[in-house]
């Protein structure tokens, strides 16, 4: 089994770091965090024996375009107004090719993911300061929604970012439309995340599923049409097994693990801890997909029940056992997200955001004898 990382945004400054700032070029001491991947990359690959990184570009794009002002109903903004710069910002471009040129350099393959759920989603306001805190989203569901702004996004991020890549092929594994889509398309349920939180961590519902299937397909012909040989695969990073069948997936077929489970007060019966997503790691000839996400640390999801109780100590054992699984599932790739979050802060040194622990998990699985194919 092939393994990477998420790398989801130098120093955490989520949405900004592509381009070295809000707007774009306000902040130039962001520029060497292609200095630093490169450095990064060198250890994954040496130290860590890994091949693939996956690595969000716009993330939320809080540095792509305008949102006009909109109506704020419980500390939540919407709106219906969003302007696109007519052209990328220089410095984004001259980021992007020099992203693609360190992946090259150092023999390393990458998923470079276009755009987040929190672009999509809407703005809420979780604390009013100081310093005001936001769930991240920057209402920007136009993109998807409105047909016109949808192809002028195409034709003036993707398709020129298709361009910078070209000449580093033989680097790119698959090219991502979309992190997580099935936010975006969800109402709050506890059938579906079971989860009161859904607003504060996506912004909601902002988007038909209709809709996003438009957008997911369009994107992924405009990738896998693109004029390159090999050919680009396309992928989406598909929050949960389910969302394979219901949304567009790309050739790279692409799902995250992440057990969820909640804790009820049931009447008769007590507290009663239910499952209520993914309870079973599927297997990859049941998916034909490869692992985009799985938790080295213990914030993100459950324990794995399949485990029972085996990744439940420190983050070594963690992510040696659940690698172990997903290998004896038949998955081909897996990539691990981070366990240090949030991790150095601008403008410091940007280590990878893996503990010492987990490192030494990744080599143990490395040692392990690979089972014949």
């Amino acid at each position: 089994m092939m393994l990477g990382l998420n790398y989801p945004h130098p120093w955490n400054v989520y949405g900004i770091y592509l381009g070295s700032g809000n707007p774009p070029a306000s902040q130039p001491g962001m520029d060497v965090w292609v200095k630093n991947l490169r450095s990064n990359l060198k250890t994954l690959r040496d130290d860590l024996g890994m091949r693939v990184v996956r690595i969000f570009l716009l993330g939320n794009a809080a540095n792509y375009g305008a949102v006009a002002p909109g109506l704020v109903v419980r500390d939540i903004t919407t709106t219906a107004r969003l302007t696109l710069p007519l052209a990328l910002h220089p410095k984004v471009s001259a980021q992007l090719t020099e992203m693609f040129q360190a992946f090259q350099a150092e023999d390393m393959l990458c998923i470079p993911s276009l755009i987040d759920f929190k672009a999509f989603g809407r703005r809420v306001v979780l604390r009013t300061g100081p310093p005001v805190l936001t769930n991240g989203c920057t209402n920007r569901h136009d993109i998807a929604t409105d047909a016109t702004l949808r192809q002028a996004f195409f034709d003036r991020v993707l398709r020129p970012f298709l361009n910078l890549s070209k000449p580093f092929r033989s680097a790119v594994y698959a090219w991502e439309v979309q992190n997580e889509p099935i936010w975006n398309v969800l109402s709050l349920s506890a059938t579906t995340l079971a989860s009161a939180c859904q607003l504060d961590v996506a912004g909601g519902a902002t988007i038909r599923s209709s809709t996003m299937r438009t957008f997911l397909q369009e994107a992924i012909d405009i990738i896998e049409g693109f004029p390159v040989e090999p050919r680009y695969h396309a992928t989406v990073g598909h929050r949960f097994k389910a969302d394979l069948a219901h949304l567009p997936t790309g050739r790279a077929r692409q799902f995250h693990y992440y057990p969820v489970q909640v804790s009820l007060d049931v009447p008769r019966w007590g507290r009663r801890t239910l499952v209520l997503a993914d309870r079973r790691l599927p297997t990859f000839e049941d998916t034909r997909a490869f692992l985009g996400e799985i938790a080295a640390g213990p914030r993100h999801g459950s324990p794995w029940p399949e485990l029972e109780g085996a990744d439940t100590g420190g983050a070594r054992t963690r992510v040696l056992e659940r690698l172990r699984h997903a290998q004896n599932k038949g998955y081909p790739l897996t990539l691990l997200w981070p366990d240090i979050e949030p991790g150095a802060a601008f403008p410091g040194p940007d280590p990878i955001k893996l503990s010492a622990e987990a490192q030494e998990g990744i080599k143990d699985f490395q040692k392990l004898p690979r089972p014949a194919r």
